[in-house]
């Protein structure tokens, strides 16, 4: 990748008639820069902003297969490392184990579903459709970063997600309601925790036991705060969504059909999952635009610190109690899939009406064709 400071080359052009709705040129300045830098920092620190504006489907931004791979190795490894931290930080290393496999599970189970979608799609006439993507990485490199990049707050792209099959684009929809599968630098980590919390308190409830996690017991005042976080996702989200789909002259939406539904709900949701990528096909340069997706991040990002701090204080000034016979243990594979099967009712469930509109009626208006 380029590296440099100095201006980029004057080349000449292959062929100058090729050139659509501009003056034929015989040249023409290739932008460099600081390029294989900006790229590292993305990729670890999650951010995702690319040098160019394909981001890493540009080839001086992402070359080769190997740089493919190396750029999806740094996505996780950070969010992958903190959550590796939890189990010699709290001395308890099975609970460690089970977030690490709780996450591990959501991951496999999401990257499967991408992949298998984006291969065997209704939407392309072949099984692998090529549209949006690049040759030198290929379907399955694609659907793989689209994936991971959604699992964690990156927002980085090595295809545009807007060309992607539209259960490929509900898989990473999915991936950023939940938030929590590794997520960001922590942020991630800190979401799963909400759910565990939620977890908790359920199952407590269903097995007739005191709800507490490590000796703290979870109670209304805890709850309450969980529940804001819960409601503040559709609040807002579904909220911005609905009020642009309802004001098209105003808002400047680009596509009156069930992609049109995906395309904004994706744009608000990214905002609020803190993610950064979208569908590019929506124009969103725009005051309305602009200002809605900011209030979404905001929303999105604030509250997510703010009050999961204050539940910790709350749990905090509590006496631990001692583990007994009918303590609630957490560290084990049926309370994991219980944990599971909270985060699907919380985060997929109640964004049903919106996917089925968008994505899920795409698919199924393709498939009849």
């Amino acid at each position: 990748m380029p590296a440099t400071l100095a201006g980029g080359p004057t080349v000449q052009l292959l062929d100058p008639a090729a050139q659509v709705g501009a003056t034929p040129a015989s040249t023409q300045q290739i932008p460099l820069g600081p390029v294989a830098p900006l790229v590292a920092i993305k990729q670890l620190g999650s951010n995702g902003g690319g040098w160019y504006g394909p981001n890493s489907a540009m080839a001086l931004e992402n070359p080769t297969p190997l740089s493919n791979f190396l750029e999806l190795l740094a996505i996780g490894l950070v969010p992958i490392g903190v959550v590796m931290m939890i189990g010699p930080f709290t001395g308890r290393r099975r609970f460690g184990v089970m977030v690490l496999g709780t996450m591990l599970l959501m991951s496999v189970l999401s990257t499967g579903a991408s992949l298998w979608a984006e291969a065997y799609s209704a939407s392309a006439a072949t099984p692998a459709v090529l549209e949006g993507k690049e040759v030198r990485l290929g379907v399955d490199g694609s659907a793989l970063w689209s994936a991971l990049t959604t699992q964690v707050n990156n927002g980085s792209v090595n295809m545009m997600h807007d060309s992607s099959a539209p259960l490929t684009g509900l898989v990473n929809m999915a991936n950023m309601l939940i938030n929590a599968i590794w997520g960001g630098v922590g942020c991630g980590l800190q979401q799963f925790l909400v759910y565990l919390l939620l977890a908790v308190f359920i199952a407590g409830l269903m097995t007739g036991r005191t709800p507490e996690l490590f000796g703290r017991k979870i109670e209304a005042p805890e709850v309450r705060l969980l529940a804001v976080l819960v409601l503040l996702q559709p609040l807002v989200v579904l909220g911005l969504t609905a009020l642009t789909l309802a004001l098209p002259a105003y808002t400047g939406n680009s596509n009156p059909g069930f992609h049109g539904i995906s395309q904004v709900f994706y744009e608000y949701l990214s905002a609020f999952a803190n993610n950064g990528s979208g569908f590019a096909g929506l124009g969103t340069g725009t005051p309305w635009w602009n200002l809605t997706a900011t209030v979404a991040l905001l929303a999105g990002r604030y509250p997510s610190l703010i009050i999961p701090l204050a539940i910790a204080a709350l749990l905090a000034r509590k006496r631990q109690a001692p583990e007994g016979p009918g303590t609630l243990h957490v560290e084990t594979p049926t309370f994991a899939l219980t944990l599971v099967g909270i985060v699907v009712i919380l985060t997929l469930l109640q964004f049903m009406p919106v996917l089925a509109l968008g994505p899920i009626a795409e698919q199924l208006s393709l498939a009849v064709r």
